[in-house]
């Protein structure tokens, strides 16, 4: 892999990317690496992608918009509001005075 140096890099992001690498538990170039890496994928759109890729992503856009739709699970979230609870039974406790009601 040939080799690639920064120069000028502000230490406020070299501290950050510093703190990365030790909460990952990499070195210092992985961690650069990483965010390389994941930076590149977050601004790659779809036309970026060789041609391959682009057909198994519309090949599986299309085989989700023909999923039918599952009344179970659509429902979660908008399910109608239950039935509110029965009225409270009576009281059946038995008291040690039998003959005063509660």
């Amino acid at each position: 892999m040939p080799d690639l140096t920064l120069h000028d890099i502000p230490p406020s992001l070299l501290a950050r990317v510093q703190r990365l690498a030790a909460a990952r538990g990499c070195s210092t170039q992985a961690a650069w690496m990483l965010l390389v890496d994941r930076g590149l994928g977050s601004v790659e759109t779809p036309g970026d992608l060789d041609a391959d890729h682009a057909r198994v992503l519309a090949e599986a856009t299309i085989a989700l918009k023909n999923l039918r739709s599952d009344p179970g699970f659509a429902l979660i979230g908008r399910s109608p509001v239950p039935p509110p609870p029965p009225p409270n039974p009576p009281d059946q406790s038995i008291s040690p005075d039998w003959s005063s009601p509660r």
